[in-house]
């Protein structure tokens, strides 16, 4: 069945195409009555309004591209939700991508995004990226773009992220203070900002402390629940394991709980535990988790927040904005006996 067009209510009615647009549109000059009627036989012929062609011919679509590296991780789930109500608020939709991790993916994501024409870009790039060529052809196609949670270090881009590495330090001197010396760090990709930043974090408040910086205690597991087993069980196999171990991410929690409950070891009297996470994570996990406390939200907020100021000012200084952390204590950890 072909789409019924503007035309076909202004035959129906025996009016312009014009008022008919216009009627939809709420004009002042278009009379209530009219509106009502144009209104009424928009329903009953089943038409929907072109918006892309409208916003087509102001140069606008009034669409963000978003490129997530996991829709699967809770964390990015809420970022996602703060995304699209800011967004929502703006007049704007979100086209979602996810690139699953693999630097190929994202690649034809974002280059999609960019063939649709959307007024901007909102990228969280994978933990494998590699080629930054692609941002390169952002930047030649003018469209605007903001990085957020990850992104590409020194590059000329709008960043939008956490106090990845000043909430690693804390959360590592936390658990020094309560009596440990043993520290290790599951650590996140270190082929990215975030999981560079936040093993800088935790090696820095080792050495304030006059503590080692322990190779073996220093795991590279990704962001996943898999690396976070993984890493949790060779730290367990360690000859003198660590007393306590600080994580870079929530999955990675997990999965250092799991391979913890298989080794019949517990939380916290045998080893205490403190990673990245936010409030309506930590309870999902026995005993509850103490976190440097992430904002999921209020970050995707932030992001399509400085990205519109962007579309509407494309020549606005560049910012790089760092959301600050504040600890939350649960069960995870207690002061070594």
């Amino acid at each position: 069945m072909s789409r019924v067009r503007l035309e076909d209510i202004a035959k129906i009615l025996n009016v312009s195409k014009v008022t008919v647009s216009k009627a939809l549109r709420d004009y002042p000059d278009i009379s209530e009555e009219m509106k009502k009627k144009v209104h009424k036989i928009a329903q009953e012929v089943g038409y929907t309004p072109n918006f892309i062609a409208r916003n087509l011919s102001a140069h606008k679509t009034n669409t963000i591209g978003l490129v997530i590296p996991d829709v699967s991780n809770l964390y990015f789930s809420h970022i996602i939700h703060g995304i699209i109500d800011y967004a929502s608020e703006c007049n704007y939709q979100i086209i979602l991508t996810v690139s699953r991790e693999n630097e190929e993916i994202e690649k034809n994501n974002i280059l999609t995004l960019i063939s649709m024409r959307v007024d901007g870009l909102l990228i969280s790039i994978s933990q494998n990226a590699q080629n930054l060529n692609i941002i390169e052809m952002v930047k030649h196609a003018d469209i605007p773009l903001v990085f957020f949670d990850r992104h590409i270090e020194n590059a000329d881009y709008h960043v939008v992220e956490e106090d990845n590495f000043g909430g690693a330090f804390k959360a590592t001197e936390y658990i020094i203070e309560q009596g440990y010396t043993r520290v290790a760090h599951l650590a996140g990709s270190l082929k990215t900002s975030i999981g560079r930043a936040r093993k800088a974090g935790y090696e820095a408040a080792l050495e304030k402390n006059n503590l080692p910086i322990r190779d073996e205690y220093i795991y590279e597991c990704g962001f996943s629940k898999e690396g976070g087993f993984a890493g949790m069980n060779q730290l367990l196999s360690l000859s003198d394991p660590p007393e306590a171990v600080f994580t870079v991410c929530g999955p990675v929690s997990v999965g250092a709980y799991d391979s913890a409950k298989e080794h019949n070891i517990k939380i916290p009297q045998d080893i205490g535990i403190v990673g990245f996470g936010f409030s309506e994570f930590t309870n999902l996990l026995t005993p509850p988790l103490t976190i440097m406390s992430e904002q999921p939200k209020i970050l995707g907020q932030s992001a399509v927040e400085l990205l519109v100021k962007t579309i509407d000012n494309p020549s606005a200084k560049v910012q790089h904005i760092i959301q600050p952390l504040n600890l939350e204590v649960h069960g995870s950890i207690i002061p070594k006996q």
